[in-house]
């Protein structure tokens, strides 16, 4: 049953107050003024209406700024992107109309957006698992088996790939392809340990291949614009070694070694 507009004009200012506490007011000022049209009887409403997803877990706001995004990502909508930082624009006063030609031009566009759960496969949350993994690989001694449920692109399977500035605290791993930086509070994790990872593996309902660049692009329109152009996503500067099996009508991503097991009784799994 399709939401009634006042409910579609809450689910956005929820969203937006998100944005605000996590630093994006861009997106959030934006969302305020889309609920605004929606009170009014705007455009978007008619937009929005006939979407009967959950407005409490189907982040209904993601779903279409991550479509105007990938607009201005794509250069489909240049008056967007002249005013996103991700797209090489400055912020000014245009931005509400801009919005407004896009959906003009791009609706159907927009409307099959609203169909992708938000895919934002944030890799700060690896400053989070670098701890317990570095714990886990000094109490086990073992290698790790990774395995993780809902992967996306697999961006956090690559956790040991990253370097890490914990507050005070430093952690790497070989040939590092970005740095992440975080608040550490407490004692410091097992920073001299240095663990295996004996295999990777995951399952996603909508995997995205980083090796394709339109999966990329769609990737990074679910991330924030105010990230400027230089950290623009690319294909993975390690090698892959993906292949997709297939059981029980479930896909699963293996990345790993050639020749590797994901079922190495060798390796601690987790």
């Amino acid at each position: 049953m399709p939401h009634p507009p006042e409910a579609l004009a809450a689910a956005l200012r929820r969203q937006a107050s998100f944005c605000t506490e996590l630093g994006s007011p861009l997106w959030s000022e934006a969302m305020e003024a889309v609920a605004a049209d929606i009170d009014t009887g705007g455009k978007f409403g008619p937009l929005l209406a006939g979407w009967e997803g959950d407005l409490e877990r189907g982040v209904l706001a993601l779903r279409l700024f991550g479509g105007f995004h990938y607009m201005a990502l794509a250069g489909k909508a240049p008056a967007l992107a002249a005013q996103l930082p991700s797209t090489g624009g400055t912020r000014g006063g245009a931005l509400w109309s801009a919005l407004c030609e896009a959906l003009a031009r791009h609706e159907d566009l927009l409307r099959g957006f609203l169909d992708h759960p938000p895919q934002t496969n944030e890799v700060g949350r690896s400053a989070i698992f670098l701890g317990g993994f570095l714990e886990i690989a000094a109490r086990s001694g073992l290698p790790l088996a990774l395995y993780e449920i809902g992967a996306s692109a697999g961006l956090n399977l690559c956790w040991d790939r990253f370097a890490y500035r914990l507050g005070a605290h430093r952690w790497a791993g070989t040939d590092p392809a970005l740095t992440l930086t975080a608040d550490w509070r407490g004692p410091p994790p097992r920073l001299d340990m240095r663990p295996i990872v004996a295999s990777r593996q995951a399952c996603d309902r909508r995997p995205i291949r980083l090796a394709e660049p339109e999966a990329r692009l769609c990737l990074q329109a679910m991330s924030g614009p105010s990230i400027s152009t230089a950290s623009r996503i690319s294909a993975p500067p390690w090698r892959w070694h993906a292949t997709w099996r297939f059981g029980s009508r479930r896909p699963t991503l293996w990345t790993g070694s050639p020749g590797a097991s994901p079922h190495d009784r060798r390796a601690r799994r987790w």
